[in-house]
């Protein structure tokens, strides 16, 4: 259980607080391919990836999993049930071995009536969540197939470091393709287009030809995520105001 009390979630918990939650959170564990939720089950508590990696994705009327939403370890989701009972949006499955911890929403609305702080951090999750999904439906009207491409590439970039020129992909390519609504073999014409730009990519290995390749694909959503926006080198500033 120790390693509950170092989620972001309880970041703003006392000691007292923090064992409170952990005391009535129900731990849990997939394996790789399993359903932890399946789409219209009731759900009524909020879930945190502890490790591993999920998905949460639609099936349709061929049988295809269209992805929808990846997340990793210390990713919330079906936060809305906390406050009110939904019935689950989409499906969650284990993308490898993930354990989640299940906290009932009791808990939850205690927390958020006598803490302010823990408040503040489950509504702008909440918000955060909204705001990210709204993002990529627009994208995948808005966005050509490389539009996408370079703007999920320039995320994993500032996330795994903005000042370096190479990082990895972070799962596999067909499930990246499958993320932004395009086939395998359309996210592999994009990869081998973007041999004009100097990007290459070797296996799960993406090598820019400079600091800021990408930086044209930015967007002020994402721009606020990135540790030289607004600054002298950041060359989104004027565009992005």
């Amino acid at each position: 259980m120790e390693i509950l009390k170092q989620l972001t979630l309880l970041s703003n918990l006392d000691e007292g607080q923090k064992s409170l939650l952990i005391s009535k959170a129900n731990i849990k564990s997939w394996g790789k391919g399993q359903d932890i939720v399946e789409y219209g089950t009731k759900v009524q508590d909020i879930h945190v990836v502890i490790d591993g990696r999920v998905k949460l994705y639609r099936t349709n009327e061929d049988g295809q999993d269209i992805v929808i939403q990846i997340l990793d370890a210390n990713d919330w989701f079906f936060n809305a049930a906390a406050f009110t009972g939904i019935y689950a949006p989409s499906s969650v499955g284990a993308i490898e071995d993930s354990t989640v911890a299940i906290i009932p929403s009791s808990v939850i609305r205690e927390l958020v009536c006598t803490n302010t702080a823990f408040a503040n951090n489950i509504f702008g999750h909440v918000a955060k969540d909204f705001e990210e999904l709204t993002t990529k439906v627009f994208d995948m009207v808005l966005k050509t197939p490389h539009q996408r491409v370079c703007y999920f590439l320039l995320k994993e970039s500032i996330k795994q470091g903005v000042d370096k020129t190479e990082f990895q992909l972070p799962y596999k390519k067909s499930l990246i393709a499958n993320e932004l609504g395009m086939t395998a073999e359309t996210f592999s014409r994009v990869l081998t287009k973007m041999k004009d730009l100097g990007v290459k990519v070797e296996k799960n290995k993406v090598i820019l030809p400079r600091v800021g390749t990408l930086c044209e694909s930015c967007g002020l959503d994402l721009a606020r995520e990135c540790p030289s926006y607004d600054s002298k080198v950041c060359p989104t500033v004027e565009t992005s105001k």
